[in-house]
């Protein structure tokens, strides 16, 4: 792997513990075509349902329209509070991925910077490391595949750089100067940590999904049934009303998603810090 430039070893144990990431971090979910066609079929079957079922109660004797109408559009607003809430969700962890990739960016800068202040050979070993954790971000960005390998390759980087710098705490380092240092490799360990954490494994809760999927059921369910009992329906409004809700959902799943069709953050930050890198080194 990279065990003969920096010290670390146990390549087929990584390879392992990465094919084990992977099914962690690919969690199943629906293509978001099937996402869309669900949707679209939920709406669709719900109003058909309650046009059925407004029908029949019409036949019967005269329903009031005031009421029914008034129950419709409360459920329907009820369902436009749920979509608007999903969709804040889905987009503040979106906003707060790329800010996290600016983070990393910025840490990781900074802790190659930092190396500076090191002695010999530890500066050099250092700034091997950290620029070999440069190379595994946008390695996994040109290949999704490679994710699982990158992080834990990572962590292994992470734990030698600790060790590197252990010794010197408490004499080259032990002081203000040299704690910055230490500070740039803490910085480099959370921000990847908490990217990590909200970009592969934090989603939409099962919940709000269900709820939203109930609650849409009920709603067009509700609005057929208004329309039965009017005895006025149009086909072009209902498939109207399928497509723009299918479209929200989709929008929806794709913020909630990094990959698999999702809407990516933009990952150049980290493509101009290796290029950095390489024309310092040479």
């Amino acid at each position: 792997m990279f065990a003969g430039s920096t010290g670390l070893d146990g390549g087929p144990a990584i390879a392992q513990a990465a094919d084990h990431m992977m099914l962690g971090i690919a969690n199943p979910r629906l293509p978001l075509w099937t996402v869309f066609a669900v949707a679209v079929a939920v709406v669709l079957l719900s109003i058909l349902v309650g046009y059925v079922l407004g029908a029949r109660a019409g036949r019967k004797g005269s329903q009031p329209i005031g009421p029914i109408g008034s129950a419709s559009g409360a459920m329907v607003g009820l369902l436009a509070f749920i979509l608007a809430l999903t969709f804040s969700l889905a987009s503040s962890r979106f906003d707060t991925r790329k800010q996290l990739v600016l983070n990393e960016v910025t840490a990781l800068a900074t802790a190659v910077r930092r190396t500076d202040i090191l002695p010999e050979p530890q500066r050099a070993q250092s700034l091997v490391l950290l620029r070999r954790m440069v190379d595994l971000q946008v390695e996994a960005v040109q290949d999704e595949r490679k994710i699982p390998h990158a992080i834990l390759e990572n962590e292994a980087i992470e734990d030698t750089l600790w060790a590197i710098a252990a010794p010197l705490a408490r004499t080259a380092l032990n002081s203000a100067t040299g704690s910055l240092y230490l500070q740039s490799l803490n910085a480099v360990e959370e921000t990847r940590t908490r990217r990590i954490a909200i970009a592969l494994q934090f989603r939409i809760p099962t919940n709000i999904w269900i709820g939203l999927v109930l609650v849409t059921m009920f709603s067009m369910a509700g609005l057929g049934f208004q329309f039965g009992v009017a005895g006025r329906g149009s086909v072009i409004i209902m498939t109207g009303l399928a497509l723009a809700f299918a479209s929200v959902v989709l929008l929806i799943a794709q913020l909630d998603r990094t990959r698999e069709g999702g809407i990516e953050v933009n990952q150049q930050p980290f493509f101009d810090l290796q290029h950095k890198l390489r024309v310092s080194a040479h």
